[in-house]
């Protein structure tokens, strides 16, 4: 049985029962980069923080837009950009609008190549996770070069090791 993480291998012994001896661990990698397609967005004019993926249940994207909301410095200072994982719904544009950031947060969609645009560009790449069996974000941010900050759950901290600095999702100003 392959596993793309430790932290995956143990959760399969620990709800499945395996045979420990029966799993290997594989990680997972990105493409090489070819190039980099430029967007063309004047949201993207100021310094901003990247959010990538879904942004239901244990992404824990609520938590982080309640710690940005609660931080005068962070929205003087940075936009939010989302990439992937749908537009706003109607739910989550009305919780925006309630803490008053709505004009401060962009989602866009796109390719790999905007995406490699949006790891180069921001100021920091940021997964609030409140659990990850692997991380590929974090792995395809730390190929562009993209500063990150992580929760500490899950396999996040086997992935990122030293190189990137972790927060507790559930403290809204750790996570700030």
């Amino acid at each position: 049985i392959i596993c793309i993480s430790e932290n995956t291998k143990k959760d399969l012994i620990n709800f499945y029962n395996v045979n420990e001896n029966k799993i290997s661990v594989i990680y997972l990698g990105c493409s090489k980069i070819k190039s980099i397609q430029e967007i063309n967005d004047k949201f993207l004019n100021k310094p901003f923080i990247l959010y990538v993926g879904d942004r239901n249940n244990y992404k824990n994207f609520n938590n982080l837009i309640l710690a940005y909301s609660k931080s005068q410095k962070l929205k003087n200072s940075l936009n939010i950009v989302c990439f992937g994982g749908g537009m706003f719904s109607v739910n989550e544009i009305q919780f925006l609008k309630n803490n008053k950031i709505f004009d401060k947060i962009k989602v866009l969609q796109g390719n790999d190549f905007e995406l490699n645009y949006l790891y180069k560009h921001a100021v920091v790449y940021v997964c609030p996770s409140l659990y990850e069996g692997f991380g590929l974000t974090i792995l395809e941010a730390m190929k562009m070069e993209c500063p990150i900050v992580s929760s500490n759950c899950g396999s996040l901290i086997e992935v990122g090791k030293d190189i990137i600095d972790y927060f507790n999702p559930n403290d809204l100003d750790d996570m700030i």
